[in-house]
């Protein structure tokens, strides 16, 4: 259960208290459950203790992105990127690239971000939905729908599981990120 990884990932970090990369596993743990806040924490203690850690950038990015600070998120995710360019989970840099841009009305740029991903690891659904998502708020129909069957074709999740994957505070960018799965066939 998401309490019981919660629970595991602060175990972690009682095991060890220096180590960064228990804290961002407690901060990405936290998020899945949609504790927010610590989180936020997790993600911020795991970069003090190491500030050129780029999964910690990632696992900042997450935290503040389901808070909603688009711009803080993406800053914290471009620093992932520049941390760590030939990283091999650069494409999951770029899927939250991609994301920020979406949720900043930004489609062309997530576009971008999102074709980039998608080309780097064809088979991460999260890049294929957010990519699929901004064509469709850029009126790419086409371009989208191709997108949704692609990943409909290497995921099992069901459209009720597509519309609540992220746990996004603001009711109103939850609504936000849905449009774009409406639009975008699901």
């Amino acid at each position: 259960s998401r309490e019981e990884v919660v629970e595991a990932g602060s175990h972690a970090t009682r095991l060890d208290e220096m180590y960064h990369f228990a804290h961002s596993g407690h901060g990405f743990s936290a998020m899945v459950a949609g504790h927010h806040d610590a989180a936020l924490a997790s993600a911020n203690r795991s970069l003090e203790l190491n500030p050129s850690f780029a999964l910690g950038y990632h696992c900042l990015h997450s935290a503040t992105f389901f808070l909603g600070d688009f711009e803080a998120s993406i800053d914290a995710v471009k620093q992932a990127a520049r941390i760590s360019p030939n990283d091999p989970w650069l494409f999951y840099f770029l899927t939250g690239v991609s994301a920020c841009h979406y949720m900043l009305h930004q489609y062309e740029e997530a576009i971008d971000a999102g074709r980039i991903a998608v080309e780097r690891y064809p088979m991460y659904a999260n890049a294929l939905r957010w990519y699929a998502l901004s064509l469709a708020q850029a009126g790419r129909q086409d371009e989208a729908g191709q997108m949704i069957q692609r990943w409909r074709d290497i995921t099992n999740s069901s459209v009720e599981k597509a519309h609540n994957a992220y746990p996004i505070r603001d009711p109103v960018h939850l609504e936000h990120y849905r449009d774009g799965l409406r639009k975008a066939g699901l």
